[in-house]
């Protein structure tokens, strides 16, 4: 299980507000200039970011899988508190959800490894 970053932004917040635990996740690699190993935290129910991964658990997650991947997962938890919000989810090490989608989004899964 994993905290997920960047939740405090505001379209971000308004997105876990709209989830409930148990909603499906993907978990998509998506380097940026300046974050390489950047992962979004994706919710299929609503087609939107919740935030992202650590770094630490991001980068162990580019070795393992490849630049590029795409892994499902689930919400764990969601609790706002102190006017902020937290969630943690759980990383699952297959990408089943939306396996029928990667010949339209080639880029949703790693070919480089």
């Amino acid at each position: 299980m994993s905290e997920v970053f960047g939740v405090d932004y505001a379209e971000h917040a308004g997105a876990l507000a709209q989830s409930a635990v148990g909603d499906p996740l993907q978990l998509v690699h998506t380097p940026t200039k300046n974050h390489p190993h950047n992962v979004f935290v994706y919710s299929i129910e609503l087609n939107r970011i919740l935030g992202y991964l650590p770094k630490t658990l991001a980068k162990e997650l580019k070795y393992v899988f490849g630049k590029g991947f795409c892994l499902d997962g689930e919400i764990c938890e969601i609790v706002f508190e102190d006017g902020l919000w937290h969630s943690r989810v759980l990383v699952y090490d297959k990408a089943e959800l939306m396996k029928e989608r990667f010949s339209a989004l080639p880029y949703l899964h790693g070919s480089e490894r």
